[in-house]
């Protein structure tokens, strides 16, 4: 009886007490599903600001050329909770690109495949021409800085590793005689962090520093990649303006090419300033501007010594026009002098001679190269798309004689889509090269490829393609292009199979 007294007595604070701690579980519940709703609705606009970033172009890819998570910002919004994206990490703030190709192909008599490309010429057109295999992938990690009453600051950390063999490698290996490994970038991006400047972005580490090149000959012909810093995107109103202190250092010139020797420090500092999209009514304007300065010293193959330093500038400007969402064509002029003529970061190339000597006389300081261009993409319709490019480049090399050079270069690759994943792509390139001393000729390439593809398009990838290239040369490059097995013909060709891809 009195176990059933106290039974009574106690239920009704049993009771409460469960009541309470049911009713504060629910308190906690209804939090928890305002405060995820409140962490879904950022990371959707978070995504959203990340997916509308576009890359800027095709081979931004190839090299991979890839800016494109760099451009990304986050909207400004206040403190509504704590949300720790270091501890607590979302798959949304990360970011993964690349580009890589493969294959294999022969030539005359069965040996392995030759790459055609016109001495003095800057680049050869790829279509059924590349003999090796290269790899590229990067990673990419943001966090978000969120301050009250404050735009967010957005923090990049990027990295990418390339692979890469040489030309007609037998085999594939991390490191070694028949390839290498790379950190081609490593660095850290600070966006959104400046008032009235959500796109302006603090950068520092070593990168890929806005590139710019033609797909159909992995051409770079704007390339001051390197180690450095900047400001990235800082808006004027009327251009984005761009600010980089970047230097290139190569300490071992000896590699394959033989011309330096042993030439132990060469540092090369640069200036880079560049206003982007200006609107000039027919399309979109771009200036840049280099200061170089250039410490070495060394000696020559030969035995020339090379001690002090020299001083070049270098400029451009590029006109886009856009024609549609997928169209485009790039007219572009550029001018540099003594070490900045090479339009590059790192330390201009001393060859002067096909033969690998330096002959006497030469002076750094009075090389120069004037470079015009005009690049076209365009997708006639869904089925039909058209890559071209024309090239004039003229260099003074710094020689007492025969000091002038002059390259000419005209490509077209058209697409014809048979299907959605279907294509058929033709190339034809022709370049030309001549000297001062008269010495002059032209290699002609031609390419059929068809391949298979995810989509309709120009750069749909992943692309599998079967190829056969046939080039022709002129008598004086005899010896100079098509490796061994063509040193004592004027043509030849290739049978293959390759696979591209970016993402």
């Amino acid at each position: 009886m009195r176990l059933i007294i106290l039974t009574l007595l106690l239920l009704p604070i049993a009771t409460f007490a469960a009541n309470s701690e049911i009713e504060q579980l629910r308190q906690e519940l209804a939090e928890l599903r305002e405060q995820n709703e409140r962490y879904e609705q950022r990371l959707n606009e978070m995504e959203a600001r990340l997916e509308s970033v576009g890359v800027e172009s095709s081979d931004s890819i190839t090299s991979s050329d890839r800016e494109v998570t760099e451009e990304a910002i986050l909207p400004a919004g206040e403190v509504d909770g704590v949300s720790d994206f270091s501890t607590d990490f979302d798959p949304k703030m990360f970011d993964y690109y690349g580009y890589m190709r493969a294959g294999y192909g022969i030539g005359k008599g069965g040996e392995s495949q030759e790459r055609f490309k016109l001495p003095g010429a800057e680049a050869a057109y790829r279509l059924g021409n590349e003999t090796d295999t290269y790899m590229e992938a990067g990673f990419s990690y943001y966090k978000v800085a969120e301050r009250i009453d404050q735009p967010s600051t957005l923090f990049g950390t990027h990295f990418l590793l390339a692979f890469s063999t040489l030309d007609k490698a037998t085999g594939i290996a991390l490191d070694g005689d028949n390839g290498t490994v790379s950190l081609r970038e490593v660095f850290a991006t600070a966006q959104g962090s400046m008032a009235n400047q959500p796109d302006a972005r603090l950068w520092a580490g070593q990168r890929f520093y806005r590139r710019h090149d033609i797909h159909i000959n992995d051409f770079f012909w704007l390339d001051m990649s390197g180690f450095g810093g900047g400001l990235e995107d800082y808006d004027l109103g009327f251009a984005k303006a761009s600010v980089a202190w970047i230097g290139g250092t190569l300490d071992d010139f000896t590699g394959t090419n033989d011309y330096i020797g042993d030439l132990d420090t060469t540092d090369k500092n640069n200036i880079d300033l560049r206003l982007n999209d200006i609107d000039m009514g027919i399309g979109r304007g771009n200036f840049w501007f280099v200061y170089s300065h250039y410490q070495l010293e060394g000696e020559f193959s030969g035995g020339e010594e090379l001690k002090g330093s020299a001083d070049g500038i270098a400029a451009g400007f590029f006109l886009v026009s856009d024609f549609g969402e997928s169209n485009k064509n790039t007219a572009t002029i550029q001018y540099g002098n003594s070490v900045a003529a090479n339009f590059n970061s790192f330390s201009p190339s001393l060859r002067t001679s096909e033969n690998g000597e330096i002959p006497e006389g030469t002076n750094v300081e009075d090389q120069t190269r004037l470079r015009l261009m005009n690049i076209l993409d365009y997708n006639f319709n869904q089925r039909l798309g058209l890559q071209a490019v024309a090239i004039y480049q003229h260099d003074d090399l710094g020689l007492e004689e025969n000091t002038n050079r002059h390259w000419y270069s005209i490509g077209v690759r058209p697409v014809y889509s048979l299907s959605q994943n279907y294509n058929l792509a033709f190339e034809a390139g022709y370049d030309y090269s001549k000297l001062e001393s008269g010495e002059k000729g032209g290699l002609l390439k031609l390419t059929v490829a068809p391949e298979i593809t995810p989509d309709w398009g120009l750069f749909s990838r992943p692309a599998i393609r079967l190829y056969l290239t046939w080039a022709k040369w002129s008598d004086e490059f005899r010896g100079l292009i098509g490796g061994t097995t063509y040193a004592d013909d004027t043509n030849g060709f290739s049978l293959g199979v390759q696979f591209e891809s970016w993402w």
